[in-house]
Order: structure tokens, then sequence, then C-alpha cells
């Protein structure tokens, strides 16, 4: 009996000092279903192990929750939105700088393709040395396909 009257008593100094009847009237259209729902049942008056039950969620989720519901509905930015603020330059930059031009794009492939041209029979003797040393494994893999292919149309 005693146990259990001093976890009244700490649950008493812990409870919430949050006003949550001012969120009554809010647009909570910018929160999550899960998020709607704890605020809502925790403006009618359920405690977080209440409403932890009900949701089957723990009381951590459901302070979690309350605590980000509450962030979003007073315009409070979380840590990501305080960084992104903070390097917003930088990030448009990168972004900027990962975005190809498409002409650069174009005179890469050129490029390539003359180099292709140019080093072409060295492509080829490799070409005709790998086969050489791999032709036993590619004529297997060849048959295996043309036996697949003949499975499926049968």
């Amino acid at each position: 009996m005693t146990q259990d009257r001093g976890i009244e008593s700490y649950s008493n100094k812990t409870r919430s000092t949050y006003n949550y009847s001012t969120y009554k009237d809010r647009d909570l259209s910018i929160l999550t279903t899960l998020q709607k729902e704890i605020l809502m049942l925790k403006i009618s008056g359920n405690t977080s192990k209440e409403i932890a039950e009900k949701l089957s969620v723990s009381v951590n989720t459901v302070g979690t929750l309350l605590q980000k519901a509450r962030n979003k509905l007073d315009g409070k930015m979380t840590s990501s939105e305080k960084w992104y603020k903070k390097n917003r330059e930088k990030v448009l930059q990168s972004r900027k700088l990962s975005r190809e031009d498409p002409i650069k794009v174009k005179k890469r492939q050129e490029t390539d393709k003359k180099y292709y041209a140019k080093n072409k029979e060295r492509f080829s003797d490799y070409n005709k040395q790998y086969y050489q040393a791999h032709r036993e494994e590619i004529l297997l893999r060849q048959r295996e396909r043309y036996k697949s292919k003949k499975m499926e149309e049968a």
C-alpha cells in the first residue's frame, strides 16, 4: 500500500503543465493521424498512460508524439529544420552543382565516342583476349539461356 502511494505521489509531481484545451480550436491538419488521435485523447482529459493502453503504444511514444504535435502547432522548428535554415545556402549550392548541364553531358558523350573510335582496335583486341580466356563459360551461359527460352516457348 505504501508503494502505491509513492507511485501516486510521483505521478502527481510529473503531471503535465501544458494546457491542452488551447489546442482544441486549432487546425490539426498538419499533424499525423496518430498525433491527432493522441492529442484529441489528451484534450479530452486522458492521461498518457491511459492513451498508451488504448492505442497499444508505450507511454514514451505518447509523450514524444505529444511533444512533436505541440511543436508543430506552436510553430517551433525541429532540429533538422534549424540545421536546414542555418545551412540553406550550402545545400542549395550543392544541389546546383549536382545537377549536370545537358550541354556538358553531350560533350562528354562525344569525347567518349571519339576516344572509343581512336582506340577501337585496342578494345577489340581486349574483347578477343577476354573471349578466348573465358570461352567455355560464355558458351555454357549461352546454351543455358537458349534452353530456358525453349522451355518458356514450350
